[in-house]
């Protein structure tokens, strides 16, 4: 199973067994290959108020994702959900919205190592280490009027350093901050829905 965030909206590809996604406002498509996948994105793209998520099942989820996915040129980021000693998680705030750092691979960059890097540039610290690999999350956007699926990459690191994070503002990063468990409760109420679980 794929879960994508066209917006606000999960857009999830499922195989035949896969459990309808629970919730209000979900519609339910069994896929057939007469049906144009472009009119599914077209209505997720839409931001219908009611509508908060599209379930598509067919019989290959692995073909419906690369079905899903040809409408779309594909970037690849990594990122860090990164925890001090203290049990704070780093968090940052950037147009209008709390996130966890992260960015593009570079040419010749594992995951990892961008991951790594990312949270360094952003955060202005170094020295975490990778505990362990997250699952990655999948989002759209509009570029240059065209459709970018954008798969991120996301590690569990900690820190045990003491230094405090400095905002990368030419990345239009307002602040970075070490935030205790009521901060990213807060935090939450104004993420992007992509990354809620995160917080």
């Amino acid at each position: 199973m794929y879960k994508v965030f066209i917006n606000d909206l999960v857009f999830i590809l499922a195989g035949p067994d896969a459990p309808f996604f629970p919730g209000n406002g979900v519609l339910h498509i069994r896929f057939d290959e007469s049906m144009p996948m472009e009119s599914l994105i077209v209505l997720a793209e839409e931001n219908h108020p009611t509508l908060t998520a599209i379930q598509v099942m067919y019989d290959d989820a692995d073909m419906l994702f690369d079905i899903f996915s040809s409408y779309y040129k594909v970037h690849e980021a990594a990122g860090g959900l990164v925890r001090n000693s203290k049990g704070e998680t780093l968090v940052i705030f950037r147009r209008g919205k709390w996130d966890l750092p992260k960015g593009k691979l570079d040419k010749g960059e594992t995951p990892e190592q961008a991951a790594l890097r990312e949270v360094e540039e952003e955060c202005g610290i170094s020295g975490m280490e990778i505990v362990k690999p997250l699952p990655s999350t999948w989002h759209t956007f509009m570029q240059d009027h065209r459709r970018i699926l954008k798969r991120t990459w996301w590690f569990e690191m900690k820190y045990t350093g003491d230094q405090d994070p400095v905002p990368q503002q030419e990345e239009d990063i307002e602040k970075a901050i070490w935030a205790d468990a009521a901060q990213m409760k807060t935090c939450a109420e104004n993420t992007y829905r992509s990354l809620v679980h995160f917080f």
